[in-house]
């Protein structure tokens, strides 16, 4: 496997294979045929997600040569420094249920590492991308964190499993101070940190191809992501913590995080 890449020829080459992929997604969206089955963990797959996740392999794989893949419906394929991270549907309930709030990411990781982060909202053609040390854009727009309105309460996105008994208190402090959401989809959640659409978010029990490409997303928009307790996030997390920095600040001060 070449030791180099030229980053920029990956990002110009992914960008129609994901926009097609969308296409292959919007064509089973609100479909009365759309096939929907459980996985092992209770969790829901759809024929889009197999096929959509089985078009980026094979396209992608065209681009790196050697590359391996490490995606949510067929796991790991290779053994590589350089490392396609997939989510076909991040947003898969919400998907099935007819509700556009889902998207493709895709992540370039070396050395299990964020170098290019995609994340494609097919429905609104939301095309989001990131290249370390290059910025964050959204359909070539640049994105960066900016002073918002001092009138609007900051929108906090947390995890449905962040609303319970022991978080209470927090949740209840919290509510004064923030408007709290909970969409169903990671990878679109941090997008739309990076793009200030919302300010902070909170989850936990997610895999990396959820969170690979908007962690680089909201990194290279001028925000911040690290774990509950401010440590580093690698593809190890157990839990996220993203926002602007004065949002994180906030967060890091709220009891929830000792959880």
């Amino acid at each position: 496997m070449m030791q180099s890449l030229d980053i920029e020829f990956v990002r110009k080459e992914i960008e129609p294979i994901i926009k097609e992929a969308g296409k292959l997604v919007c064509s089973f969206f609100r479909s009365e045929d759309l096939i929907v089955t459980k996985k092992h963990d209770e969790s829901i797959v759809t024929i889009a997600d197999r096929v959509c996740e089985k078009y980026l392999i094979e396209k992608l794989a065209k681009i790196v040569p050697g590359v391996a893949f490490y995606a949510e419906e067929s796991g790991i394929q290779g053994v590589a420094d350089y490392c396609f991270v997939i989510d076909p549907i991040d947003g898969t309930t919400n998907f099935a249920a007819g509700m556009d709030y889902f998207c493709i990411s895709v992540c370039l990781t070396y050395k299990n590492k964020p170098l290019l982060g995609v994340i494609y909202q097919p429905t609104d053609k939301d095309y989001y991308y990131a290249v370390e040390g290059q910025g964050a854009f959204l359909n070539n727009r640049r994105l960066m964190h900016k002073s918002k309105i001092a009138c609007m309460r900051p929108v906090l996105i947390i995890h449905q499993d962040l609303f319970n008994n022991n978080c209470l208190n927090w949740y209840k402090i919290m509510q004064k101070r923030v408007s709290l959401r909970y969409f169903g989809s990671a990878a679109l959640d941090l997008a739309h940190i990076a793009d200030q659409r919302a300010d902070g978010v909170l989850h936990k029990g997610l895999s990396w191809w959820d969170v690979a490409a908007g962690v680089l997303l909201v990194k290279e928009s001028g925000g911040i992501v690290t774990t509950f307790k401010g440590e580093l996030l690698t593809y190890k997390f157990k839990n996220i913590l993203a926002g602007s920095k004065s949002m994180h600040k906030l967060l890091q001060e709220g009891s929830l995080l000792t959880q």
